[in-house]
Parts: structure tokens; C-alpha cells; sequence
């Protein structure tokens, strides 16, 4: 199992963290959940670099805007109860992690080799197609067959730093993809998305490749209900269509859709790609963002449905209907495995692939900078703490209306 330790960074005072299969951290605005599903994201992906610098590490944390180091920071990053990276004193320390580094050469030649391919092609492109078809079965042995569609339409579009990192998002198993709450965002570029990406703007490292993202699965996927609405890819643009003749742009759609529809097309585009591919992490930053309650429900159930295989994910949210959500489709688990009649029955109410096992779930409260741990014995959130959480506002009222009831008789 994966664990992080982190001692005075930023708002974080004294976390230390398990990771499972689904992972949630929910807390006030300010408690710290961002600046640590951002520092997680940094973590899992230098798992898949080679020869890692100090520098290299506080440039990825300026990146992400948490330039948080200070004298007394401590980290450690444990990767299957190995311990793989080490801050202290002001000194970052990559440990030995041989299976690891293996896999980097390995993923780094790839790249390497396919762009060397590419920049073939592009030297070769008016000659005849008995010299370009070699090179292109050359790519496709790499690539599978729907990952090399999209290499070959993107060739003639981007510039070659932006393939790089395309085939980075193909090639490399130990990656860890966020999505951020700005994603609403990206239907105001979704017209000139690779303008977008490549541009020079100080736009956030990670709202950048969270638009590469989306540009993939948008090609790929091209069509998407949800919301009781049918996204299309169509002429490259984004329409939302409410009936079958009625559509609008998706940056003048709902706030709601504007949010989920690219959490989710991209959601679904990594569990197409990356079924084959061990310890992938997606990270969701609020994923209850400008939805109803019942709406929250079935995004959860979505996103819990089509989480890769061999993958991890990481919710941080706000919403006690995502705690509720999260505790109903552990406790559909539990129901589902009393035998095959239960499993039928519960069936019916919600799908096996959403149903959550207790065993591969995390949940931490983040309160003054520590993670508390909020499972209880059988392994589904405390009900205290849901309670505590949906009752506050509710306290709040009693308490007025016994102040109306008492003052209301003086008069």
C-alpha cells in the first residue's frame, strides 16, 4: 500500500495517509485537500522520471503553485510500503527503487523511438506510401490500434513538444492524471483547444495538461450522455444537444455541464486507454462542482464505474452527499456479496461496477493541517461524521427557531 507523510507544508501541520484503491478527503475551504491531492500528483508522477534532482522537484512545485518548503518540512513517500522519496532538512532524497526505474528506461525509449519515427514521417511526407507505410507499422507495434488513430490525426496539428507529452499520456503506466475544479474552464477554450495548449499564457501547469486531456478523449470518444443531455464532438466543436434538434455550444450550456462534462469524457477516455496499464492515479478536485444533489449522486456512481483497471482514485470534495454516495455503494458491496439473490436484488438498485469494497477505500477529515481518519469499524465512513457535517446548518435553525418561539410571545 502507498502512504504519505507530510509535516509543515503550507497548511499542512502533520498528515500521514494511507492510499487505497478510492481515496476521499473532504474539509473546509483552506484545510489543505488541494495542496495535498497537488502534491500527491507530483509525487506519483516523478515516480515514472529518471535520474530525479532536487531541482526537478521544487520546479514541479512551483508548477502546481505550492511552493510550500521550509526549513522544518518533512516528507516521505512510500510506494508498496517501499520508501521511494524523502524530503528533510532541506534535501530531497530519491531512494533506490529498482522495479521502478526499469520501467522508465523502458517507457523512455519508447518515446524516444516513436519520436524519432515522427520526425521521419514529417521528412518523408510527399513521398510514396510504400516508404511511409513501413515507418507508420513501425509506430503502430508501439502503439495500440485507437492510440495510433490519434497519433496520426495529431501529427499534422501539433507542434512536437506538445506530441511528447501526448505520448507520455499513451506510453507511461505510473502516471497520475488531476482534474482540477477550474475544468469548467475549458469550455471557453473547447473552440481553439490547441491554441489553447500551446500558448504562452500563465495558464497552471496542470490546467494545461488537463486540456491535453480533454482534447484526446474528445477526439476519441465523441459523443457522451449525461444530465439528462447528449454531449457531441461534431466539425470540432463541442455541442450539447437537449433533444435531438436543439443544441447549444458547451461554453453556453449550464454551469453543471460546462463542470462535468470534461471529468467525465475524460474519465471514460482513461479507462478505455489505460485498462491495460498498472497503478494509475486519477485525482478529482470537487467533484460535486455546481451540481444538484441527486446529480451528485449519479456523477459518483459514473466516476466510480469506469475507474481503470489497476488504477487508484482520490476525491476531494466539500459535500456530504459524496460521503453518503460513497458509504451507499460500499454498503451495495457488502449487500451484493450475501449470495447470488442479494447480488440480483442489489443489482437492480446499483450496478456491480459501482459498488465500492470497504477493504480498498480511505477516507481522512483535514482539520488544522492533520488528516483524521473518519472510517469506522466496518470500514464505511462514520455516520458522526456525515451527521456532523449535514447537521451543522441544521443546529444552526433549532437554534433560531427557539429564539422566534421565545421572543415572538413578547409581542
Amino acid at each position: 500500500m502507498d502512504r504519505l507523510i507530510v509535516k509543515n507544508f503550507g497548511p499542512l501541520k502533520d498528515v500521514d495517509i494511507e492510499l487505497n484503491k478510492i481515496n476521499l478527503l473532504i474539509g473546509e475551504n483552506g484545510s489543505g485537500k488541494s495542496v495535498l491531492g497537488k502534491l500527491l500528483n507530483i509525487l506519483k508522477n516523478l515516480s515514472h522520471e529518471i535520474n530525479i534532482q532536487q531541482k526537478d522537484f521544487e520546479g514541479h512545485l512551483e508548477s502546481f503553485g505550492i511552493s510550500y518548503i521550509q526549513e522544518n518540512t518533512f516528507l516521505q513517500y512510500f510506494i508498496n510500503d517501499k520508501l521511494f522519496i524523502e524530503f528533510r532538512e532541506n534535501k530531497f532524497e530519491l531512494k533506490e527503487y529498482e522495479d521502478i526505474s526499469k520501467t522508465n528506461i523502458q517507457n523512455l525509449e519508447k518515446i524516444n523511438k516513436i519520436i524519432m519515427l515522427i520526425k521521419q514521417l514529417d521528412k518523408l511526407e510527399n513521398l510514396k506510401d510504400d516508404i511511409l507505410n513501413p515507418l507508420k507499422n513501425k509506430i503502430k507495434e508501439i502503439l495500440d490500434d485507437d492510440n495510433f488513430k490519434i497519433v496520426n490525426s495529431l501529427v499534422d496539428e501539433v507542434g512536437l513538444e506538445y506530441f511528447e507529452s501526448t505520448l507520455q499520456e499513451m506510453i507511461v503506466k505510473e502516471k497520475s492524471h488531476y482534474i482540477p475544479a477550474e475544468r469548467n474552464l475549458i469550455s471557453i477554450f473547447s473552440s481553439s483547444i490547441l491554441s489553447f495548449i500551446n500558448s504562452n499564457l500563465p495558464i497552471p501547469k496542470y490546467l494545461i495538461e488537463f486540456g491535453s486531456q480533454f482534447e484526446l478523449a474528445r477526439r476519441q470518444i465523441k459523443t457522451l450522455d449525461l444530465l439528462n443531455v447528449k454531449y457531441i464532438y461534431e466539425n470540432n466543436l463541442d455541442n450539447v444537444y437537449f433533444s435531438k434538434h436543439k443544441s447549444l455550444p458547451l461554453d453556453k450550456s449550464s454551469s453543471a455541464i460546462q463542470s462535468v462534462l470534461p471529468l467525465l469524457l475524460v474519465v471514460k477516455y482513461l479507462k478505455t486507454n489505460l485498462n491495460k496499464n498498472k497503478n494509475t492515479h486519477i485525482i478529482i478536485e470537487e467533484p460535486e462542482l455546481n451540481l444538484f444533489p441527486k446529480a451528485q449522486l449519479d456523477i459518483l456512481k459514473s466516476i466510480v464505474a469506469n475507474i481503470p483497471l489497476h488504477s487508484s482514485l482520490l476525491l476531494m470534495t466539500h459535500s456530504p452527499y459524496v460521503l453518503s454516495t460513497l458509504n451507499t455503494l460500499m454498503m451495495a458491496y457488502k449487500a451484493g456479496n450475501l449470495g447470488e439473490e442479494a447480488k440480483k436484488e442489489v443489482n437492480k438498485l446499483f450496478q456491480e461496477e459501482q459498488w465500492i469494497n470497504p477493504k480498498e477505500f480511505s477516507a481522512y477529515f483535514l482539520e488544522d493541517g492533520i488528516a483524521r481518519d473518519i472510517r469506522g469499524r466496518t470500514g464505511l465512513i462514520s455516520e458522526n461524521v456525515i451527521d456532523e457535517i449535514s447537521d451543522e446548518m441544521a443546529c444552526d435553525f433549532e437554534e433560531l427557531l427557539e429564539l422566534y418561539s421565545e421572543y415572538s410571545h413578547d409581542k
